[in-house]
């Protein structure tokens, strides 16, 4: 059993098998297993993990919350990644390198050459896995928010919305996702699910914190 492993199932002083297995916690320490098993590239062991976060999550908070739906999303795609051709996930960890290194630029008050590095990264995710994967709505609004920060708001605007229409798209009725807006977005993280306003039908959270694929 790994270290990781082992801590988990030491969150919690034994009675209840189950408290250990349901914490929030143990959740998040899965997460970030499941990503270290992506890096390595082995899928088998990363889906294991994605399946336990999942089911945590379902029996933690039900069907509808957008944690669930986060969570099903990941599942889904580490199925894919696992399916594409070793060149396919060499560009997609191009793609990942180019918003790192547009994050810097970012930082170091280059805006204008970040949005190069930016449209590239959506390039490579757009003919990788498509126009209705949340990575592409994701890099749409990485965009959308450089021309946010610059003032370019007519060209910020169709971004946000397409971004916003693909995620709509993937998870169906009765779920959007939080619509990220930031006026200094030195990251670039997923965007989560949101539960559907009641009132009219639809919802959309700004927020200043942001949470690939």
């Amino acid at each position: 059993m790994s270290t990781l492993r082992l801590n988990m199932v030491c969150l919690h002083p034994a009675g209840d098998a189950a408290i250990p297995y349901l914490h929030e916690n143990v959740a998040g320490s899965l997460g970030l297993l499941a990503v270290m098993h992506e890096e390595r590239e082995d899928f088998l062991a990363a889906r294991k993990a994605h399946q336990e976060v999942l089911a945590i999550q379902r029996k933690l908070r039900g069907e509808r919350h957008w944690q669930v739906a986060d969570a099903g999303l990941a599942l889904e795609g580490v199925e894919r990644l696992a399916r594409l051709e070793p060149a396919e996930r060499r560009w997609l960890r191009e793609a990942e390198q180019l918003n790192e290194r547009g994050v810097q630029l970012y930082q170091q008050g280059k805006g204008r050459e970040q949005i190069l590095l930016t449209q590239n990264a959506l390039e490579i995710r757009k003919r990788v896995l498509g126009k209705r994967h949340p990575a592409y709505a994701e890099s749409l609004d990485n965009l959308a928010a450089l021309y946010d920060s610059q003032g370019e708001y007519a060209r910020a605007e169709p971004l946000y919305q397409k971004a916003l229409e693909i995620r709509q798209q993937v998870l169906g009725d009765g779920f959007v996702f939080d619509r990220f807006i930031s006026s200094t977005p030195t990251r670039f993280h997923r965007p989560f699910a949101a539960s559907v306003d009641e009132t009219n039908g639809t919802s959309l959270r700004a927020s200043k914190s942001w949470p690939p694929w």
